[in-house]
């Protein structure tokens, strides 16, 4: 038998511990603090598995799905739960908005590497008489200014590594890696219109199947309450017998056979004098009826109202994606114009710059504009389901 250090500490500790755990390798329940990282550890390992199997980034909300998914699959109290899930999306939220930003960052650096490619062209056509100190001084104020952008979104993902690390209460010392990845690619499929996913909702998600049984249960509670007040007929009985270890010579069977007694009870029960309790308690009970009926509709209200808006919000999302990317590719077509009228010494650095930030700020615009839609639509297929097992990786 091989003994790790940690199993031969647990059975010098307690030795049935060491039986159940290390031997028989029974499911134990984990300490909280280990459920969480055991979920936070399996929604970041498919989250990167995913994206090195397709090479494209999944969405905040399938991150999130992964987290949820694998938290529920551990052992603890429900008030354990509500606190490591709201922590876990925090975390799992920091994460994302770190990848956000390392994307931001990307662009940021492309833009400072462009800039650079114009200053040296520049500066070979001043030394070979060609091209204009005034031009190359600009050019070299926007590469300043690129330089500066970078250093803010270099600021800006520290910031965000940094709030990060303090969500997950890592020291300053302790590296923080993440890998460099894309934005997932975006297929714009139909989706039901709100009023379709909203009755696949209610039939689907667990806390609108909760709030149906509920109110059924309700409905049972004052049908029996109601049942109190009507006769009852019943039917009752009985078989005893004895042994007794006494002076008597008498066998065990005989004595068992000589003490046994039957008996048989028939009645019928009208209540009378509990009529006023009983009349007492089917009003209670109709008045829970009632107040889970308007729970059951203000949740009902409250769901019809997120999936409204999820549901405009994915539209807004998919109008400013296409018109982003529409713009990123004409916003690329006048930087090149530009920079061949650069050359030409028919545009001025100005001109140039402007052309250049176009494109910039079109890459940002496009980057959230995913983003924002990948986790609206996985929102909404989440309300049509009612889990996310549409976020899980195959094999």
């Amino acid at each position: 038998l091989h003994l790790s250090a940690t199993s031969f500490e647990c059975y010098l500790q307690c030795p049935y511990k060491f039986k159940i755990k290390h031997l028989y390798k029974l499911p134990q329940v984990k300490e909280p603090h280990l459920a969480f990282g055991t979920a936070v550890h399996k929604a970041m390992e498919k989250f990167h598995r995913r994206y090195a199997l397709k090479k494209v980034t999944p969405s905040k909300s399938r991150l999130l799905g992964y987290f949820k998914q694998a938290l529920s699959q551990e052992l603890l109290p429900e008030s354990e739960m509500k606190q490591r899930l709201d922590h876990g999306l925090n975390v799992l939220s920091a994460y994302y908005t770190v990848v956000y930003s390392r994307g931001l960052l990307l662009v940021a650096n492309e833009q400072v590497i462009l800039s650079g490619k114009e200053v040296e062209r520049s500066q070979q056509m001043v030394d070979l008489g060609r091209g204009s100190p005034v031009i190359l001084q600009e050019l070299k104020s926007n590469w300043a200014a690129d330089k500066l952008n970078l250093a803010q979104a270099e600021g800006n993902y520290m910031g965000a590594v940094i709030a990060f690390k303090q969500l997950l209460r890592l020291n300053e010392s302790e590296l923080l890696l993440t890998d460099t990845l894309g934005v997932e690619s975006l297929y714009m499929e139909s989706l039901p219109n709100a009023d379709s996913i909203y009755q696949q909702a209610l039939g689907k998600l667990p806390e609108m199947k909760q709030q149906d049984f509920l109110v059924q249960a309700a409905k049972k509670d004052l049908a029996i309450s109601r049942g109190s007040l009507s006769p009852r007929i019943y039917l009752s009985g009985g078989l005893n017998t004895g042994y007794y270890n006494s002076n008597d010579s008498t066998d065990f069977r005989k004595q068992w056979n000589n003490n046994q007694s039957e008996y048989v009870q028939v009645g019928v029960s009208i209540p009378i004098f509990n009529q006023a309790s009983g009349c007492g308690n089917i009003k209670r009970k109709k008045i829970l009826l009632e107040n889970q009926k308007l729970s059951f509709e203000k949740a009902k209200e409250a769901l019809n109202s997120q999936i409204i808006q999820t549901h405009q919000d994915l539209l807004s999302a998919e109008k400013e994606f296409l018109s982003s990317q529409e713009m990123l590719t004409y916003s690329e077509l006048s930087y090149k114009q530009m920079a061949k009228k650069l050359e030409n010494g028919s545009a001025s650095p100005t001109e140039y710059s402007a052309a250049k930030q176009k494109v910039l700020s079109a890459k940002a615009n496009l980057l959230k504009s995913k983003l924002l839609y990948g986790m609206y639509r996985q929102m909404l297929e989440f309300y049509m389901r009612g889990d996310w097992e549409h976020l899980k990786v195959a094999g």
